[in-house]
């Protein structure tokens, strides 16, 4: 089961992809997770990283 912190890594990752693809821009998944790990505080890495591991594999059916 996904604790709300996953969660809201999961919404926000799905977020960044969904507005870059709309935009045109780079939707480079990885980058965005990379982005998150560097800016956020180390409490919450392994959120991030258990959240980009959802998103990949929805990504990828």
């Amino acid at each position: 089961m996904m604790d709300q912190k996953i969660i809201f890594y999961v919404e926000k990752l799905q977020e960044e992809v969904m507005y870059a693809v709309a935009s045109g821009a780079d939707s480079n998944l990885y980058d965005f997770a990379c982005e998150m790990l560097v800016s956020e505080s180390a409490d919450n890495k392994n959120a991030i990283c258990q959240a980009y591991e959802v998103v990949k594999h929805a990504l990828i059916g």
